[in-house]
């Protein structure tokens, strides 16, 4: 009797299995399955802090199940203002619909300004004339000009021909907080140790 039951159960189950891969072929095949903007990178990273491109590449992929689906145009939206981006609202750039099939593009708004954060989205649209909106990304730019740079060279005033390694060793105290993120933080997170 047992033996019955698993036996029904299972075949219930299998027969359901069918009948959902049936009904998502069905839907595939006439297009009701969402049209969806994936993989928003800027300069081949998601989401990247640091970037020192003054023109940044961004790009996006275009998920359609539909035999022949293609990106006609697209509307790229930049902003460093998160809440109003959702409106279409920017205060960076936008691009305006642009014919092209293209989805990787640089960043050609106004000027960056070193350690901003920009969030961005795109608006595709397909070779049916449907559009579909993009989840938001964002990138933050590191220090892009030499002026941000502040530092003295770290040297042992020794000829580069001199042959032991010189061992370089300071120690300091920070006064000041800071939330900001730059290389010296970063590179104080990887090398600090007690």
């Amino acid at each position: 009797m047992k033996l019955k039951k698993n036996r029904s159960s299972r075949s219930f189950i299998r027969r359901m299995l069918y009948l959902f891969a049936g009904v998502m072929f069905g839907l595939s095949a006439y297009g009701l399955v969402p049209v969806s903007v994936r993989d928003l990178k800027c300069e081949c990273l998601v989401n990247p802090l640091g970037i020192d491109a003054q023109h940044p590449r961004l790009s996006w992929y275009l998920k359609d199940n539909r035999q022949g689906a293609r990106q006609i145009a697209y509307s790229l939206y930049v902003s460093t203002d998160s809440a109003g981006l959702i409106g279409n609202k920017t205060n960076v750039w936008q691009t305006g619909k642009v014919n092209s099939d293209n989805m990787r593009i640089s960043y050609h708004g106004a000027h960056l300004q070193t350690l901003t954060k920009c969030y961005w989205k795109i608006e595709v649209w397909d070779n049916s004339g449907k559009y579909t909106l993009s989840h938001i990304a964002s990138f933050e730019t590191g220090l892009l000009n030499e002026n941000n740079w502040k530092g003295a060279w770290i040297s042992d005033n020794n000829n580069i021909s001199f042959k032991p390694a010189p061992y370089f060793r300071n120690v300091f105290n920070i006064e000041k907080k800071s939330n900001q993120r730059g290389p010296i933080s970063q590179l104080l997170d990887c090398m600090s140790y007690i």
